[in-house]
């Protein structure tokens, strides 16, 4: 069971004495108090909000009287700086693995800056009588499902050279922009980092023109799920494990994962994701210890399934 938070949408009718609000405040004066202003202004952002049925990204747009407001909810972007941790998250569970459904929103790994999921899980695990936990792998931070975790450090490397040598099969499933023709592909490129001002890296990532060059190979199968009006449901099957390799490869041939603020320009899918529609959902491995074989899936969340059936109807 995911530990997800439901998707909600909120309405309002701007009256006169919300005449001449900016967005900003009128959003903070009727959301939970808990939502903070640079929450808020994220899910803005990224699409959350509508006005008179057109979206709507930027806070400080100034309200008419008569405006219809529309806010929909994402547990990614309003993230507390308070992060539940639960049984109600375990997927698996044994002496020496945890997997747990991560929740959109929270980093694997933090800094001090923000909460993150490691730390949470940490102090969780301990509460109950439990040592330290070390990640196998790490999710994108508005990125949910299935993470792998080992309480026992000498496990970690041999699972991290099992990610490496593709003995551990991944699939995600995606909501992408546009309609998507064909039933099942592949996108095989090389990775580099995109240089930001000054040369500087940044934490975006793009296919190398040159091919084989300096980039990192990355390679990604898809599968055709279901196709809606101007979206397409996806399963990815990615062989590598480079960083944003699905979202850089969908963004790459026209179809971005839909709510993805990095990768998606010019979508014409008008759902309001508050974070990228992309979930790993099923992990198949060998236990490091006898070799059982685990497949461990992560159900869709909330804010998932609510596009799925929006964009069905």
């Amino acid at each position: 069971m995911s530990s997800t938070a439901p998707v909600q949408t909120r309405r309002w009718r701007v009256d006169a004495r919300g005449a001449g609000w900016r967005l900003s405040a009128f959003l903070q004066a009727r959301l939970p108090k808990n939502i903070s202003g640079k929450a808020i202004k994220r899910a803005v952002s990224s699409g959350a909000c509508r006005i008179n049925g057109r979206v709507e990204r930027f806070t400080s747009r100034h309200l008419a009287g008569g405006d219809e407001v529309t806010y929909t909810s994402s547990p990614g972007f309003e993230a507390s700086r308070r992060l539940a941790i639960g049984e109600a998250g375990v997927l698996y569970e044994d002496e020496a693995l945890l997997l747990y459904d991560k929740p959109a929103g929270f980093s694997c790994e933090g800094h001090g800056r923000r909460p993150d999921l490691l730390s949470a899980l940490n102090e969780w695990h301990r509460d109950r009588g439990g040592e330290r936990l070390w990640l196998a792998h790490r999710l994108d931070r508005y990125t949910s499902g299935a993470l792998l975790l080992v309480k026992r450090p000498e496990l970690r490397e041999p699972l991290k050279a099992a990610f490496r040598e593709r003995r551990i099969e991944k699939t995600y499933d995606a909501i992408v922009d546009g309609v998507i023709a064909e039933e099942a592909f592949e996108i095989a490129s090389h990775l580099i980092r995109v240089r930001g001002p000054q040369h500087h890296a940044s934490s975006r990532w793009r296919s190398d023109p040159l091919g084989a060059g300096t980039g990192k190979e990355a390679i990604t199968g898809f599968q055709v799920v279901a196709r809606f009006a101007n979206a397409t449901h996806v399963e990815a099957y990615p062989r590598t494990g480079r960083t944003h390799q699905i979202r850089v490869h969908l963004s790459e041939r026209g179809n971005p994962v839909v709510g993805d603020r990095v990768y998606g320009t010019n979508i014409r899918c008008k759902w309001p994701a508050g974070r990228q529609l992309l979930h790993a959902r099923r992990l198949c491995f060998e236990h490091p210890h006898g070799g059982k074989r685990l497949e461990i899936e992560a159900p869709l969340p909330a804010d998932f399934r609510a596009a799925l059936s929006g964009l069905g109807l």
